[in-house]
């Protein structure tokens, strides 16, 4: 089938669909991101769970997307103990007709790995960047964020299309050459053409094995920074000097630098080393990136919070009354509902529970595994009004009975019988 484009349509005779622009336009330019400038399309973290997307323009099969201003785009909270990988992509949605930027979710995994793109009838799809979301994170640094603008199998930069065959300037090349030549020969006759190009020859091969063989060539100003003045002498120490800095900086640094190591490859083990420090120490809850100095990274260690320290929070809803004993006089309170909960990886020292939704009054209980009180182990519940219009009510219970407080979980009193809504946070010191 013959197909051409375009012309001055006549009544009617010649409409054309976009597509067959986009066909027209995409012959001439590869599907990615426009190079100018450096920040096109840009995925940056704003410290939170949201991104910003740069100012920036993109191509896809022959379609323009332009982004004008900064784009904030939301990132959906994190699991509690896996991690997933998202995808920042451009999509071209044949559907709906239109592009859009927006965060393609990935699946919770303990080893992760980005959505793929879709590539279809239906839409096709252009990652400029990936998002790691670590278990329990609550915001999103520029560390966890990974550049894939410039991978091409995913991205990559609009380029042209128009590309000349070499094989046909090489070919063109040569019969010009050829048509020379007989033309030299005859004007020169056979014999001094070959001598020519013998001579031609010869001048090539001596200029591609030419050897610096003068050692007695003198650098200047050279005393001022070597021992000699001496070429070949100036550069046995200029390697020397390089092969003594390469083996100091192994040796402070450690493994898995090596002395014999070069030095772009010493640059590249320092990074990771500073990646995975800043990694770290995000994963310990400190707000660092990868492009903070290395002086930075060290001094943010004293920000880390203890290991040992652990919490938890929650909303439940109260599961039943029962009695249960006071600490002033062991005997049995009134009937009072229980919050349970069963979800716990650590025996908390505080607990706190507190209504969450509430009218005229403000319910609450208080766990202290160890107390200030004469007793190791208090609970005191209460009752607030707001309004202030009457009293509060207060106990102060015994962990006893089917109360109880451990590394799985507790189940505490909570002296309402209006709302059965809680939220709850249990503290590990």
């Amino acid at each position: 089938m013959e197909k051409s484009s375009f012309f001055t349509s006549l009544n009617g005779d010649r409409k054309y669909k976009s597509s067959e622009f986009a066909e027209y336009f995409a012959s001439f330019l590869e599907n990615g991101i426009f190079p100018n400038p450096k920040t096109n399309l840009e995925v940056i973290s704003n410290g939170d769970m949201t991104i910003t997307v740069s100012p920036g323009k993109a191509w896809i099969n022959g379609y323009f997307y332009f982004n004008t201003d900064n784009l904030q785009l939301k990132v959906d909270y994190s699991d509690s103990a896996l991690s997933r990988i998202d995808r920042v992509v451009v999509k071209l949605d044949f559907v709906n007709r239109e592009m859009k930027t927006y965060i393609k979710k990935g699946t919770f995994a303990s080893s992760p790995t980005p959505p793929d793109l879709n590539r279809n009838a239906d839409a096709y799809e252009l990652g400029i960047a990936t998002i790691t979301v670590n278990a329990g994170v609550t915001s999103i640094t520029q560390s966890n964020i990974t550049d894939t603008r410039m991978n091409s199998d995913v991205c990559g930069m609009v380029n042209s299309l128009i590309k000349v065959d070499s094989t046909i300037l090489t070919d063109r090349f040569e019969e010009d050459f050829n048509n020379w030549f007989k033309e030299i020969k005859g004007i020169l006759g056979e014999d001094e053409a070959g001598n020519l190009l013998n001579k031609i020859l010869e001048v090539e091969n001596k200029v591609n094995n030419m050897k610096l063989e003068d050692t007695a060539i003198t650098v200047k100003d050279a005393n001022n920074h070597f021992t000699s003045d001496k070429l070949d002498k100036v550069l046995d120490e200029l390697f020397t000097f390089a092969s003594d800095g390469k083996s100091s900086i192994a040796t402070v640094v450690g493994s898995p630098l090596l002395a014999s190591d070069t030095f772009p490859q010493q640059v590249s083990k320092i990074q990771t080393l500073k990646n995975d420090l800043a990694t770290n120490l995000v994963n310990k809850n400190v707000n660092v990136s990868a492009s903070s100095s290395l002086n930075t990274l060290i001094n943010k260690v004293l920000n880390i919070i203890p290991s040992t320290y652990k919490y938890a929070t929650g909303r439940s809803v109260t599961d039943g009354e029962d009695r249960f004993y006071s600490y002033k006089n062991d005997a049995k309170h009134g009937y009072t509902p229980t919050i349970s909960v069963n979800a716990l990886t650590f025996e908390p020292d505080y607990i706190f529970i507190w209504e969450a939704n509430p009218e005229s009054k403000y319910c609450f209980t208080v766990y202290c595994k160890n107390s200030m009180f004469e007793f190791p182990k208090i609970i005191f519940s209460g009752t607030y009004y707001l309004d202030q219009t009457a009293s509060g009510k207060t106990a102060t219970f015994a962990l006893k009975d089917n109360l109880f407080v451990n590394s799985a979980g507790f189940r505490l009193p909570v002296i309402s019988w209006t709302s059965p809504d809680y939220k709850w946070v249990a503290i590990k010191i």
